[in-house]
């Protein structure tokens, strides 16, 4: 059936700018731009009416991999430690993609990158599944107990990460997969009642070539597509999904965790078309993004609402959509994942998200090194700090009305506690980058087209901010306003304290781009 792409009739801002309306820059972005990048400098003028409730703050603090780390790989991070730090920054949800706990009968053990391992749960296929002698749990029990030990729940992949081959026997994988399900929510095999609610199935069914998994594991000539036909995926997916919920109707089961969630593709359109007709349980449909070409954070509100037009078009209004993969980059380039433009980045993304149709968000990821929100060695990278400061914004969860913010790098997000003692405004000072060219895209790869960056720009190169706050709910009272700050040399740093009194503040203060800032005010 034919769609409607969602750029062509919807809004591109849900900010307020301090000037004059940019509405003719948004034109529809499935259609390629000449670049054309115009630089405003400029104080940002920003007003929170305190009063004005407009909504809930919603908890996005969800990541890839756990505190276990990636595989077995060797970092020198004390797993307490990082443990530890999930509590710290609020990490409450943990996709177990890349974690080595796989459901995949075609990869025992073997040897992976930098010295790291996969095992799968069910080794051998020609195991019976109901034997609990015929799975290994060791690795993904100490994957998930980890998580838990964090203060997250488990969001658990099914599955493998990147193989092509449908297994032989599909009503017999199907059978392993809800024996799983039962290990940790129902005690089998030695197992737990963890409830683990959202049960995840494959990873990017829609890309080819393996990117490391060696030779030895596929077949020759084998690449990472699904080898026989998105058809066959679908009617795999249907078989794991009826039997996962037909043991308990109250888990959510999806798929497919597809990779660049923007384009058009057999396992987008197809796979929904599919589970609609054919009453098949679909949950939560799961998606992709990385923004290597676009350096924009408010790609994830463009796609996130084309996805959800997508779901309802095909009368999945119930099915969530969750984008459980994205990151700035792919890798160390075109930024470094430990620098202050990716904490900035992470930081607008996740303050844009709150005005997006996404259910739940997973960052890629949360282990030490890689990609991961920590130094090789434990030690927090700027963009943890970013996770710390969002969450502290769920201690005010009645969300304010607040201006000054666009879709072009700056956000601000304001929110009060339900005691109505406490107002904290978030505002990350992003500068996009131009649109360029993907550059490390896997080689003899074939890209996954048709999303489009948006690619005229206006970029405010914004050197400080005026914030007025107006009808703070504590009347004429006295108060206290700390000033948090993540920059180049700040880690969350208190950067400034005062007491005031009365019902409004207005102060000025520089926040050079890229830098976040946490203001909190508080009753005495």
């Amino acid at each position: 059936m034919p769609i409607t792409r969602f750029s062509s009739g919807l809004p591109e801002h849900s900010f307020k700018l301090p000037r004059g309306p940019i509405s003719l820059l948004f034109v529809a972005f499935t259609v390629p731009l000449t670049l054309s990048v115009h630089l405003i400098a400029q104080t940002r003028n920003i007003t929170v009416d305190a009063s004005a409730v407009t909504g809930v703050i919603r908890s996005l603090q969800g990541v890839n991999v756990g505190p276990l780390g990636y595989y077995n790989q060797h970092v020198s991070a004390n797993t307490s430690d990082l443990i530890q730090h999930y509590r710290d920054l609020g990490i409450d949800m943990v996709r177990t993609h890349d974690s080595g706990a796989d459901v995949n009968p075609w990869l025992p053990t073997v040897a992976g990158p930098e010295g790291a391992s996969m095992q799968s749960i069910f080794p051998k296929w020609e195991a019976d599944p109901f034997v609990p002698e015929s799975y290994d749990f060791r690795r993904s029990d100490e994957v998930v107990n980890s998580i838990i030990a964090g203060g997250a729940d488990p969001y658990f992949r099914l599955g493998s990460d990147h193989d092509p081959r449908p297994p032989a026997d599909f009503d017999k994988y199907a059978e392993v997969c809800k024996h799983v399900v039962m290990h940790y929510n129902g005690g089998w095999a030695n197992g737990y009642h963890y409830n683990i609610r959202y049960w995840e199935f494959w990873n990017e069914p829609n890309l080819s070539e393996d990117w490391w998994v060696p030779p030895v594991t596929k077949d020759a000539g084998a690449h990472n597509e699904w080898l026989t036909s998105p058809e066959q995926f679908f009617q795999l997916y249907a078989k794991v999904a009826r039997a996962i919920v037909a043991y308990d109707p109250e888990l959510k089961v999806g798929a497919p965790g597809i990779a660049v969630g923007g384009s058009r593709s057999p396992y987008r359109e197809q796979f929904m078309e599919y589970c609609a007709k054919n009453g098949v349980p679909l949950d939560f449909y799961s998606w992709h993004h990385y923004m290597d070409s676009s350096q924009d954070p408010y790609d994830m509100v463009r796609i996130a609402r084309e996805v959800r037009l997508l779901l309802d078009s095909y009368g999945l209004r119930r099915t969530e959509s969750h984008t459980n993969e994205w990151n700035m980059s792919l890798g160390d380039k075109p930024q470094k994942q430990n620098s202050m433009a990716s904490a900035a980045f992470t930081a607008t993304a996740l303050m844009y998200m709150q005005d997006a149709p996404v259910d739940l968000s997973c960052y890629y990821a949360g282990d030490a090194g890689g990609m991961g929100l920590f130094e090789p060695d434990g030690l927090l990278r700027k963009k943890a700090y970013t996770f710390k400061a969002t969450s502290q914004m769920l201690q005010t969860p009645q969300r304010v009305e607040a201006t000054g913010g666009d879709t072009l790098g700056y956000a601000v997000l304001a929110g009060r506690s339900r005691n109505c003692k406490k107002v904290q405004i978030l505002i990350s000072n992003y500068e996009m980058g131009p649109v360029f060219e993907l550059a490390i895209w896997p080689p003899g790869v074939p890209r996954v087209e048709n999303f489009t960056p948006r690619g005229n720009r206006i970029r405010y190169t914004d050197k400080g901010y005026a914030l007025t706050v107006r009808n703070l709910p504590w009347g004429s009272g006295t108060f206290t306003v700390r000033r948090y700050r993540i920059t180049e040399k700040e880690n969350l740093t208190l950067a400034g304290e005062l007491t005031s009194k009365g019902g409004s503040l207005s102060m000025a203060n520089e926040l050079a781009a890229p830098g976040v800032e946490l203001i909190v005010l508080e009753a005495e």
